[in-house]
């Protein structure tokens, strides 16, 4: 098997995460709070402090069973030579795709004034907390490990 470049491995593992996190953000969270509070209320809840520091405990969760997931997936499809290299570059991709999606969010939803400094704020916690949970989960692997 050949050893795919270390770009499309990070971009790899950036995608399953960010596809886990907003699944698990948007979908179950989101959805389960609109459910329970109703739209109206979730967005009051939403502004608050508490519904601040309670998105962020579930983005930070989301991560973990995103990297989690990648880590497995990861394993089954590629050899991993130099962990350190995939989890810089795959953290400054992480970046890049919160960045943007802070930036549209803000263009689409303008009318719930949010606070740009929270949401950097919150995209400098989930970036921490993405590049010390990919440094501690995805391992250097010698042979791909599907049979």
């Amino acid at each position: 098997m050949k050893e795919p470049a270390i770009f499309k491995i990070a971009l790899f593992h950036t995608g399953n995460v960010f596809a886990i996190q907003y699944i698990i953000k948007s979908f179950l969270a989101e959805d389960l709070l609109t459910a329970v509070m109703g739209a109206e209320e979730l967005l009051k809840f939403l502004a608050s402090q508490t519904g601040f520091i309670t998105l962020n405990i579930i983005s930070l969760g989301a991560i973990f069973v995103g990297i989690l997931y990648s880590q497995w997936n990861l394993k089954k499809h590629y050899i991993i030579k130099d962990k350190d290299k995939v989890v810089s570059m795959s953290t400054a991709f992480f970046v890049a795709l919160n960045l943007v999606g802070i930036i549209v969010f803000n263009k689409l939803f303008a009318f719930l004034e949010i606070d740009i400094v929270s949401s950097l704020f919150s995209l400098m916690i989930s970036t921490a907390a993405f590049y010390w949970l990919s440094k501690k989960f995805l391992k250097n692997t010698e042979t791909n490990t599907v049979s």
